[in-house]
């Protein structure tokens, strides 16, 4: 039985999202129109990859196996389940949506009716994709119901456009993002101090070690001359990384 949960105050009893029409593990069915739905996707334009799996796990193997393969990085896979000729082989036979739809209906979930019922049956798929790419999930169902709609009414010409309309960004999410470009700042400029004062104490302290400064102070060189001749070349000098 799939797992349920139970509110005694009230009576009430509903499943977890899509367990109140689930199979035993035990059960497959098989699949006679996704080499169709795929042909309409090529119609459109793309390029599948096809490839034979029993469940969503090696659904993702495969689609890992051939990411390298691909040219883009915003990939995707399409996993049909099962469609309204499926049977359940562990069943004799059954038909898939017979057995769904009776399951669903004895669930006992106070949350679904009959009527609701029904969208268990039919054609079901589970879209795996790059999640880092926003609007990959939405293109990809898209792709999926574009090429079932095409087949099942025979229009090619039947497109679906995907919008993607994000949340806004939430004021905790702004104070972090504003925090982490501070701290960069901060963590730039700091980091920045060291290496300047640095290469203006390179020459400075190369000529005390090499008695530069000293022959050029007994030469007549006055100290304000010398100090300011240098502070004068490191400001110079700075004007090319700074501008």
């Amino acid at each position: 039985e799939p797992p349920t949960v139970s509110i005694s105050e009230t009576g009430e009893t509903y499943s977890f999202c899509g367990k109140s029409s689930s199979l035993d593990e035990s059960s497959s069915c098989d699949i006679t129109r996704s080499d169709d739905y795929i042909t309409a996707i090529t119609r459109d334009g793309s390029y599948p990859l096809p490839s034979t799996v029993n469940d969503v796990n090696e659904s993702s193997y495969s689609l890992a196996a051939n990411a390298n393969n691909l040219s883009a990085s915003q990939y995707g896979a399409i996993y049909f389940t099962h469609d309204e000729n499926s049977t359940i082989e562990s069943l004799n036979g059954k038909d898939f949506d017979d057995e769904v739809i009776s399951r669903c209906q004895n669930s006992g979930d106070s949350y679904i009716d009959a009527t609701q019922c029904e969208q268990f049956g039919g054609i079901g798929y589970v879209i795996s994709y790059n999640f880092t790419s926003l609007h990959s999930s939405v293109l990809y169902q898209a792709v999926a119901d574009e090429s079932i709609v095409k087949e099942t009414l025979g229009d090619d010409d039947y497109s679906i456009n995907a919008v993607i309309h994000p949340l806004p960004i939430t004021n905790v999410e702004k104070n972090f993002a504003q925090a982490e470009d501070s701290f960069n700042v901060w963590f730039l400029i700091v980091l920045s101090f060291p290496f300047i004062s640095g290469t203006f104490g390179t020459f400075i302290v190369a000529e005390r070690e090499s008695k530069a400064k000293h022959l050029q102070t007994v030469a007549g060189v006055k100290p304000v001359a010398y100090w300011f001749s240098s502070f004068l070349w490191d400001v110079l000098n700075y004007q090319l990384p700074l501008w």
